[in-house]
């Protein structure tokens, strides 16, 4: 977007602003992004304003990012751009009922796994082991479910103290 604006002095001056949208940080962003900055003067040598928006969890607030190149430990390229973080709120927004439907299912199919992986590894389960799979998010019963490949107890899976005769691994 090309924008006129006024400077400090009252003078009118042309600036281009770039603004990127991302899902997710990625640890190659800062790199595309300056390589996008610099293709960008290169075809409207204009100064350049560069914002990234950040719609992923923990990303709130204004801040600042950089990219860096160094050769035999000198720096010789140093790009900075602001980072507004809109978090959580804005990805919930965002997700249509569709998507809202997915995502249940399949949080709900990974818990269905978990319970089943247990049951088959441990034997019966006592309530309250059920009620905590249950209380479980998503990232985390993806954990679970890489443990369960090698945990010998329900005290191994980190599910302890709920419950108990079942949990010492008698069955494997």
């Amino acid at each position: 977007m090309v924008v006129e604006v006024k400077t400090l002095h009252g003078e009118s001056e042309l600036l281009l602003i770039h603004v990127e949208i991302e899902a997710e940080r990625r640890k190659d962003f800062a790199a595309r992004m300056f390589r996008y900055d610099a293709l960008l003067w290169l075809r409207h040598r204009l100064p350049i304003f560069p914002i990234v928006v950040y719609l992923t969890s923990g990303a709130g607030g204004l801040t600042q990012e950089e990219y860096r190149a160094d050769i035999f430990g000198r720096e010789v390229v140093r790009f900075r751009y602001e980072c507004i973080g809109l978090g959580d709120e804005v990805r919930e927004m965002q997700m249509t009922w569709a998507d809202r439907m997915k995502l249940e299912g399949e949080v709900r199919g990974k818990r269905e796994a978990l319970l089943r992986q247990l049951s088959l590894k441990f034997g019966p389960l006592p309530e309250e082991v059920t009620a905590r799979v249950q209380a479980i998010g998503s990232e985390e019963l993806d954990a679970y479910l890489d443990r369960i490949l090698f945990a010998n107890s329900l005290a191994e899976m980190g599910l302890e103290g709920a419950g108990g005769a079942n949990g010492e691994g008698e069955q494997n």
